[in-house]
């Protein structure tokens, strides 16, 4: 989400399937645009790739098959109290919870040193020889990753017995 109100999606394969979903969902509320991807170019160079289209500085990026309950608002209040280019929240002892403060300079320099296409966790291993400096945000907030068909199943099911539970 960019800090100005709007949501911005990479999207490679599954990208039409996406966007009907995107239209359904955001014709209520909220400004959108999707970046398609012609080829995969892993989660920092999706970034990279719309850094034109965001006009916040830093900015929030949510893994797609995350789902996360963190204060967003904490966040970045910690993200500026530590002023830092970079803040990952983290749970478990530095378990990613797929959840990011980025600034532009910390992607370009990213992409300036390990090309066009990379992961944020091969990113996160990079930023400290580039000489930028990573806050690593403890948090307790409960996270779920949905990315695998276990994952969603899980979330699914945690889902309907809280449902149950307040019927």
């Amino acid at each position: 989400r960019s800090l100005d109100g709007r949501f911005i999606f990479a999207a490679g394969y599954g990208r039409e399937q996406f966007e009907v979903y995107l239209r359904t969902l955001f014709s209520v509320f909220g400004y959108w645009y999707l970046i398609p991807e012609t080829e995969p170019l892993g989660t920092g160079g999706a970034i990279c790739n719309a850094l034109s289209m965001i006009s916040s500085d830093p900015f929030i990026v949510v893994n797609a098959d995350t789902i996360c309950d963190i204060d967003f608002n904490a966040l970045l209040d910690n993200h500026r109290q530590i002023d830092f280019p970079i803040t990952v929240p983290n749970a478990d002892q530095y378990r990613n919870v797929g959840v990011y403060v980025l600034t532009k300079v910390a992607m370009q320099i990213a992409a300036a040193n390990l090309g066009p296409k990379f992961d944020l966790d091969d990113a996160m291993g990079n930023f400290p020889k580039a000489g930028i400096s990573v806050n690593w945000y403890p948090t307790t907030a409960k996270f779920w990753d949905i990315g695998s068909p276990e994952g969603l199943e899980t979330f699914r099911c945690l889902r309907k017995d809280q449902a149950e539970r307040r019927a």
